[in-house]
């Protein structure tokens, strides 16, 4: 696909449906939003075969590229899972942490002193790529219920075939 407003118009339907999965366990999401963008010097989420989709550290963007349009259903919608768990870890900052099997655990801030609270957002802002990988996978799946995989010859998410995330994918 090589109209932009197309490929726009296609990615915006996957990316309203994932979020509607989203939207009753997390209502910030609805402060997500979608942009489709090609390649430019500020920016590029299309910097290797794997990648169509990034999501900002707030969690408050969405952005994918054009060839995300031209890729398998399975496919899109495992991307778009993934990147909304990102925007949920963002915009909850420190409430996620890995529990057993890579499963997602969430802490919420009443439910400890300012203390704890602390050092929780400390280790958070700490946390290395694989682990912040693996809580979007984690929250993906919990929301979908279903485990998130990788596979193909570019390893893309999906909810079909392949395998967990390996260690040290970007």
């Amino acid at each position: 696909m090589t109209d932009l407003a197309d490929s726009h118009a296609v990615i915006e339907c996957y990316f309203e449906a994932v979020r509607e999965h989203y939207l009753p366990h997390f209502d910030r999401v609805r402060q997500t939003k979608l942009f489709v963008a090609p390649c430019t010097k500020e920016l590029c989420v299309r910097d290797t075969d794997r990648h169509y989709a990034g999501c900002s550290l707030d969690g408050k963007s969405i952005v994918c590229a054009p060839e995300m349009a031209d890729l398998d259903y399975h496919h899109v919608i495992g991307i778009l899972f993934h990147e909304f768990g990102h925007s949920v870890d963002y915009l909850y900052p420190g409430e996620f942490t890995l529990g057993p099997e890579r499963s997602a655990r969430r802490r919420l801030r009443e439910d400890v002193s300012d203390t704890q609270w602390i050092r929780w957002q400390k280790q958070w802002d700490k946390r290395d790529a694989d682990v912040i990988e693996f809580t979007a996978d984690a929250i993906a799946s919990g929301v979908a219920g279903a485990p998130i995989v990788y596979g193909g010859p570019c390893l893309l998410q999906n909810f079909r075939t392949g395998e967990a995330r390996p260690h040290g994918l970007r």
